[in-house]
């Protein structure tokens, strides 16, 4: 049913005849083939999804299952509807992953068309943010990559600026907000790989973005005092790209002897404020945590691989302090997640804290010494493993049917 509705929908836009009412019906018999209501999807993506990454208005959503309801949920709405289903399905559990997968590919094939025929480049971008996100989340970062380039020329095709320019001036419209989204997105898929071969940083289109991931050091402040991690993501994303632009510009041996200084400086400073802002045993904030951390081992993993045989004892220090930091923070999820469960956690922060665990574990001992982490580290690191990891599988088990 997936691809028929895909079908039709590929042929309304390539003919210019819409059948709302038609698209309708086959949207409806496909939920119904899942086992899904418009009304169960969007509650679900509300309970899940929309607070942490929140890429629509309530508007928005209320009206899909208004005109859904209505008969009249046209191709577009519809493949939205179906996207909001796909990213809101639970990220640990084993569920019918034939169906799921299906509708993964036919929801990516319809934004590939998309990109190029529908007249609301909006819903294609939040289709596509979806996508990438989902993406991201099961472990299929090329694939995501690519997708969140994608949105990168839509909001370059279609002048969706800096957020200074959104149409209020605040930087708070929904075009701003998925501008944001991308931009965090762009960060995430370039996070460092936990194995050696693919820790080369790649740029498919930040250019397209760079420009408005500046850190504001006042609306860090505020999102240090809010629980938005959407917002402090955002903020995150400035610091970050300093740290891969440094790496960029030294392998072309652009940087100034004392960059590293003041990027390692400014991104250690930031895990810092970020772990006093979420507070003790709390999961407040993993992902942006996680972000920076895993920035911050790369950079020192770089810097001590690059200049190994003038490494002072500053650096190794540094390091060291880099490694209590995630230690803490994992020891903090093995207590907090048997009690909480991983429900309440957003996609991003379990991908992110899992990915900065993986990094250190197999990174920082090669540098720094085999006696670096004692037995009581490792089972801490393995435990957080085993509880995230799990999502690593079934995202192998989605690329697998995919082929």
């Amino acid at each position: 049913m997936c691809y028929k509705f895909v079908g039709t929908i590929s042929v309304a836009l390539l003919s210019g005849v819409d059948d709302a009412e038609q698209e309708a019906s086959l949207l409806r018999m496909t939920l119904k083939s899942a086992g899904l209501t418009a009304t169960s999807i969007v509650q679900t993506y509300k309970d899940t999804i929309h607070s942490w990454f929140p890429i629509m208005t309530d508007d928005q959503i209320d009206q899909l299952v208004e005109h859904y309801a209505w008969g009249q949920c046209r191709g577009t709405d519809g493949i939205l509807l179906l996207s909001m289903a796909l990213i809101s399905q639970p990220p640990c559990e084993n569920c019918d992953l034939t169906m799921h997968s299906n509708l993964y590919k036919a929801v990516k094939q319809s934004f590939l068309l998309l990109q190029t025929t529908a007249k609301s480049y909006l819903k294609v971008l939040q289709i596509g943010l979806l996508i990438s996100l989902f993406e991201y989340g099961h472990g299929l970062d090329r694939e995501s990559e690519l997708t969140i380039a994608g949105c990168a020329v839509i909001c370059k095709l279609n002048n969706i600026g800096s957020v200074a320019e959104s149409k209020d001036g605040t930087g708070i419209g929904i075009d701003a907000t998925c501008r944001k989204a991308v931009i965090i997105m762009d960060c995430l898929v370039k996070l460092p790989k936990s194995s050696k071969e693919e820790q080369v940083l790649k740029d498919n289109g930040s250019n397209l973005i760079a420009e408005d991931a500046e850190l504001d050091a006042k609306k860090f402040k505020e999102s240090c005092g809010s629980s938005s991690n959407f917002e402090m993501l955002f903020q995150v994303a400035g610091v970050v790209r300093e740290a891969t632009q440094y790496i960029t510009n030294n392998e072309t041996s652009q940087s100034s002897p004392n960059s590293y200084i003041a990027v390692e400086s400014r991104l250690r400073n930031l895990c810092y404020a970020l772990i006093q802002a979420a507070g003790p045993n709390s999961l407040m904030f993993c992902d942006s945590i996680a972000l920076a951390l895993s920035f911050l081992f790369e950079l020192n993993a770089f810097h001590l691989t690059k200049f190994q045989g003038s490494v002072s004892e500053a650096d190794r220090l540094a390091i060291e302090s880099s490694r209590r930091m995630a230690v803490d923070i994992c020891k903090s999820m093995n207590e907090i997640v048997p009690k909480k469960g991983v429900k309440g956690l957003s996609l991003i922060g379990l991908s992110t804290t899992c990915r900065a665990a993986q990094l250190l574990a197999r990174t920082t001992p090669s540098l720094c010494g085999e006696g670096m982490f004692t037995i009581p580290d490792l089972e801490a690191l393995d435990r957080a493993q085993h509880e995230f990891t799990q999502r690593w599988r079934v995202g192998a088990t989605y690329k697998e049917l995919a082929v």
